[in-house]
């Protein structure tokens, strides 16, 4: 059978007639392939979670800083001092701007 193919066949062992400490040991690696190839499915699939999540915590932080800040500097000032209302002869409202302000 061997004289059929113009290379030499591969020869393997046969499971049954490997000692115990071989099974073991092959057991044991396919179990590890087994669980990495598990491992890096769910880090794949799990990484676009990841991602929206970092994202979403990091905007929430930044609104919060901002609305703290924003809240600080308005407590040194008052919204008459930055925006004025007033109405027209029309009896129509509008705004202007303080003239001591640039924003």
């Amino acid at each position: 059978m061997e004289k059929i193919y113009s290379r030499p066949r591969i020869k393997l062992k046969k499971f049954s007639t490997m000692n115990k400490r071989q099974k073991i040991k092959i057991i044991l690696y396919f179990m590890v392939v087994i669980i990495f190839l598990s491992i890096c499915f769910v880090v794949k699939a799990a990484y676009p979670i990841f991602v929206a999540s970092c994202e979403n915590a990091a905007t929430s932080s930044a609104t919060n800083i901002l609305n703290k800040e924003v809240n600080e500097v308005m407590l040194v000032y008052n919204y008459n001092d930055l925006v004025n209302i007033g109405k027209d002869q029309n009896r129509k409202y509008y705004l202007y701007r303080s003239q001591n302000y640039a924003y």
